[in-house]
């Protein structure tokens, strides 16, 4: 699968103006401020310090969006009169930011498919260094200096770009096989990289096939590298993905139900459960909740029970789609969203996921659809 987190269209990566004596107040702006800017060092490993000039409206205001340490981080980053920005914050490791407009009707980049911020800008930024933006009109169209791991991000975005210009690999799958070789090639010889292991954790977080490769993968890092938030995640995963198993038994975990009461999948001992990871707004879970109804109609009297666990965030649409849908098994939920205990734990990133367990809590199935458990429980209880 290619890691779509990857921009594997073309960009130029020179500007080009059409009108030079336009943009001469905008590149004079540009000159001055660099000059001005470096004379401040970063005086720390862990501060990130970023400075932009952005040619756009004076006092335009973006928002800016990275992860750090596994939390997701939202700011506000506002241009001066003459366009430039500085923005400070601090990580043991490189970040990857998203800087965006607000997507609302009657703005220049309105899409009506998306929700909340347009991403105009992406950029890395390293630890104990200034890293430069500039940005000009035009999404993606931009310029980062010093940074390492943003280098190398452009290093294996060219070699992705090479393919898109090869008409052998026009087919999906051609492209896709040709992508993942690059990949695990350019993995292989930058084993000191960053950027390398943030490939990998791609492919961990997207492409569990991929898990054998991954385990033998990370241990080819140096220590410093295994040892950041990013490599500890992708260990984790690993041993996550083993405890869940088909033949594991399931980790143990506590959850309030609907009446805020402590329920815990251990209580569900002695039957075959159904964990079925959900929520309200999730149209295929919905879609898929009636044809359950008749499944656990069919067998609860048997040893067979549901637990649903609801990555909802409001307690109402959680309560009005279990009355809605005539859901008759227990549910609980913290209305954290994705960032739900249990889901966070088990790194549940989407819905619904569904998990079958025997009488001893041991995993028996996983990642299947209604039909398939209905065939496998008429199997079980002999039907």
């Amino acid at each position: 699968m290619v890691n779509s987190s990857i921009d594997t269209k073309c960009q130029s990566r020179h500007i080009l103006f059409k009108k030079p004596c336009a943009f001469f107040p905008f590149i004079l702006s540009l000159v001055l401020f660099l000059t001005y800017v470096d004379g401040a060092l970063a005086q720390s490993d862990s501060i990130i310090i970023i400075k932009g000039v952005i040619d756009t409206v004076p006092n335009a205001c973006y928002g800016i969006y990275y992860t750090k340490d596994g939390q997701e981080i939202a700011d506000t980053v506002c241009l001066d009169a003459q366009g430039r920005f500085e923005y400070t914050t601090t990580s043991s490791e490189p970040v990857y930011l998203y800087l965006g407009i607000d997507n609302k009707p009657g703005s220049a980049w309105y899409n009506a498919r998306l929700v909340g911020y347009y991403t105009m800008y992406t950029l890395w930024a390293d630890p104990g260094k200034i890293t430069y933006l500039i940005g000009k009109k035009g999404r993606g169209n931009q310029v980062v200096r010093n940074s390492p791991t943003q280098k190398a991000a452009e290093d294996f975005r060219d070699k992705i770009k090479q393919l898109h210009e090869q008409p052998t690999l026009m087919d999906e799958k051609a492209f896709s096989h040709a992508y993942d070789s690059v990949r695990q090639a350019y993995i292989s010889e930058n084993p000191s990289s960053y950027f390398s292991l943030w490939l990998l954790a791609g492919m961990a977080k997207f492409e569990k096939q991929t898990y054998p490769y991954i385990e033998h993968t990370l241990t080819e890092f140096p220590p410093d590298l295994k040892n950041t938030h990013l490599g500890k995640e992708i260990a984790q995963r690993l041993l996550i993905n083993k405890a869940l198993a088909v033949g594991s038994v399931m980790p143990d975990f506590e959850q309030a139900d609907t009446s805020s009461k402590p329920v815990k999948l251990s209580d569900f001992r002695g039957k075959y459960v159904l964990v079925d990871f959900w929520a309200s707004w999730c149209v295929p879970c919905r879609h898929d909740n009636p044809r359950l109804v008749k499944i656990y109609k069919r067998f609860s009297g048997k040893g067979f029970d549901i637990l649903g666990i609801s990555l909802d965030e409001k307690k109402g649409d959680w309560l009005q789609a279990i009355h809605h849908d005539g859901l008759p098994w227990t549910q609980v939920s913290d209305l954290k969203g994705f960032d739900n205990a249990v889901a966070k734990g088990f790194f549940i990133h989407a819905v619904p996921t569904k998990f079958l367990l025997d009488p001893n809590g041991v995993i028996i199935a996983r990642d299947f659809n209604s039909g398939q458990l209905e065939r496998k429980l008429e199997e079980i209880f002999g039907e």
